[in-house]
């Protein structure tokens, strides 16, 4: 059971205790009621005794007080005195005297020493007199008094210990108390007989009168259920926030919707005031006057504030709170959180004010490509109006091409993959020719039945012929470069193959760029005994080394595995920000140069091998004469000490005997004669 389930619980449960307290309260008022009227009636009936007992006394003391006065003028010679005839002629009269009620009693007595005489007694003791009573004790309180003199009333003990409501009144010139009395039981007893009988009575009507409040009740009770459960059901499940809300802006309850919202718990915010939780507090107050004014509101825009901080753009639907006199007791506010709801709403125009201001056409359709909406872009780029295209479709307003597929096939991939994107060629009012592309998208309803099509349409004709011409100036690059004599190769800032021309083919002896472009080259065409140390200073160069920058030589391995010498000459490519991009390398295959470089090395090797060791005299001279190379055997046979000292000689005027012989040799080589005779 929820918290506020519990509430409604408790509230129904409260109302049958508080039947329950209403019975109970009406028994105690009930028996209320009687005891007081018991009480006053007692209390009426206690006074009437008291006023009966002072008369009797009273009577009874002037009565004897007469007597006294007549005895002593007329009864002087009475045995005893006038005073003992008195006694006897009121003795007598007592023993007329019934007493009054069951426990009603007249009493007679004097003083004697430290105690009180009884002289008479009437009544449940019977005529016999009480015997003495000290002074000093606490029986015999009426009579004690009256034997002071004193005249009155009280309730207190007799002679022999019973509670009594007594009279007392002195008997002036006989020096004796009179006290009529009775027992204070006696008068309480048929207030008490009555009390019961009406207590049971009250009882049982209190019983009846509960029974049938009870049958009354319980129905309305289970209506008030009822309601409540409906009240609460509404209140608990409602989607909506619902917070009650007092006179003094204090919140009394809320559902858990409220809480959720608010993003506090329930005892957090339980008697706060609601005020807290506005963006402006201003609002608040004109929220308040409106419903104090109206009635009710619905719909207030307000910013409310969660516990986070976070702010809430809400619509406040209330209803005024009165009490049974029409007093304000507050309102009921119903909260609903729309932030999402404006989020949307602001998006949506800010995406239909984005669409109509976009340079791209967008353009919706129906499920059957008849257009619903064509924005400013549309109507900028085609030369229609949207009043002049609505209802029609694209193929309507102009002709439609696609040079890479056909309109049935962008149908069906547009059908089965609910996308389409790709180059078409549209015509626009004025017959221009326009190349776009299109995006195309099936919108589908929550069933997932298409319900339309949104389809923008960028123009690129600029880039076309952009591309076009790019494309022309890239092949007659590429014609220059594939008439170069050394290999091009470009290179992007991770080693792939950018650009080779037709020389690098050649060499490395592919037939297709296509099978190079975007393969690694150290990985693909060097030697894998070389690609690591190669590629390391690749990588210096393009994180900024450009001193590595350099002529270079190494080997490239070609398809078919052979080995191949390069000699590269390297540029470092950069984009606009300095930052490297890749290198562009210039080729050259020098593999026969080195081949024959070293054919030449071994040839010298070995002639100069013949050359110094030969037995007989060899020479190398210039055609004006000079020696430039001479061997061992040729300075020994001419006698010289050393080969510089033959170099250091004129071979025409120093070695020849006639000069003419000189020329006539000469003459033999440039005939390219072998032999001549020296």
């Amino acid at each position: 059971m929820t918290g506020h389930a519990h509430k409604g619980a408790t509230r129904v449960l409260g109302s049958r205790r508080r039947l329950v307290f209403l019975t109970l309260g009406m028994a105690v008022v009930g028996v209320s009621v009687v005891i007081v009227a018991f009480l006053v009636l007692y209390g009426a009936a206690f006074e009437g005794q008291r006023a009966r007992l002072v008369e009797t006394a009273r009577s009874r003391a002037r009565f004897m007080e007469s007597v006294a006065s007549f005895d002593r003028q007329y009864s002087s010679e009475y045995p005893g005195g006038p005073e003992a005839a008195t006694i006897a002629q009121i003795t007598a009269a007592h023993e007329q005297f019934e007493g009054s009620g069951g426990t009603g009693e007249f009493t007679l007595a004097r003083l004697e020493g430290e105690s009180i005489v009884f002289l008479l007694t009437h009544g449940h003791v019977g005529d016999a007199a009480a015997r003495p009573v000290p002074v000093a004790s606490e029986l015999a309180e009426p009579m004690r008094r009256a034997l002071r003199g004193e005249s009155g009333t009280v309730v207190g003990l007799d002679y022999d210990g019973a509670l009594v409501l007594a009279a007392y009144e002195p008997v002036v010139g006989l020096d004796l108390g009179v006290v009529a009395k009775i027992d204070v039981s006696e008068v309480r007893a048929p207030f008490i007989r009555a009390g019961v009988w009406a207590l049971v009575a009250g009882i049982v009507l209190i019983g009846i009168g509960a029974l049938l409040f009870r049958a009354i009740m319980e129905p309305l009770i289970g209506e008030v259920w009822t309601s409540e459960q409906k009240f609460r059901s509404l209140f608990e499940q409602s989607i909506d926030a619902i917070a009650i809300i007092n006179s003094d802006g204090a919140l009394e309850d809320a559902n858990d919707a409220v809480y959720e919202l608010l993003g506090y718990e329930q005892d957090e915010i339980i008697g706060s005031n609601v005020a807290e939780f506005y963006v402006h507090p201003e609002s608040r107050k004109e929220f308040v006057e409106v419903v104090r004014d109206s009635g009710s509101v619905r719909d207030f825009a307000a910013k409310l504030k969660r516990k986070d901080g976070v702010e809430l753009d809400c619509l406040l639907t209330a209803a005024e709170r009165t009490g049974a006199k029409g007093e304000t007791l507050g309102h009921v506010t119903i909260i609903r959180d729309v932030t999402e709801t404006k989020r949307a709403e602001d998006m949506l125009r800010y995406q239909a004010t984005m669409l109509s201001s976009m340079a791209d056409a967008v353009i919706t359709t129906d499920p059957d490509l008849a257009i619903t909406s064509w924005n400013f872009g549309a109507e900028r780029m085609y030369g229609w109006r949207e009043d002049e295209v609505l209802g029609k479709t694209m193929a309507d307003v102009g002709d439609l091409e696609y040079p890479r597929t056909t309109r049935e096939k962008v149908l069906a991939t547009l059908r089965d993959d609910g996308f389409w994107s790709g180059d078409a060629i549209h015509t626009s009012r004025d017959g221009r020719r326009i190349s776009v592309l299109t995006v195309a998208t099936l919108v589908k309803d929550e069933a997932g039945e298409p319900i339309g099509v949104v389809a923008v349409h960028r123009d690129i004709s600029d880039r076309v012929r952009m591309e076009l011409e790019l494309r022309a100036e890239r092949n007659r690059a590429q014609q220059y470069l594939d008439v170069a004599s050394v290999m091009l190769v470009a290179l992007d800032d991770e080693g792939r193959v950018t650009l080779i021309n037709r020389k690098g083919l050649e060499i490395l002896g592919y037939s297709s760029q296509d099978e190079l472009l975007g393969a690694d080259w150290f990985d693909t065409c060097l030697p894998a005994e070389d690609a690591e140390q190669v590629r390391a200073v690749f990588e210096q160069v393009i994180s900024g080394s450009p001193d590595q920058v350099a002529n270079h030589n190494n080997p490239v391995v070609t398809r078919s595995g052979e080995r191949r010498m390069i000699t590269w000459l390297n540029a470092l490519l950069v984009d606009g920000n300095g930052k490297p991009t890749g290198i562009l390398s210039s080729g050259e295959d020098i593999t026969e140069r080195q081949r024959a470089e070293e054919a030449v090395r071994v040839s010298e090797a070995e002639y100069r091998e013949l050359f110094e060791n030969a037995t007989y005299g060899i020479y190398r001279s210039t055609p004006a004469g000079r020696f430039t190379a001479v061997n061992p055997a040729l300075v020994r046979m001419l006698g010289y000490d050393s080969a510089e000292e033959l170099l250091a000689i004129d071979l025409t005027n120093d070695l020849y005997v006639d000069a003419a012989e000189r020329a006539l040799f000469i003459q033999y080589q440039q005939e390219g004669k072998e032999e001549f005779q020296e």
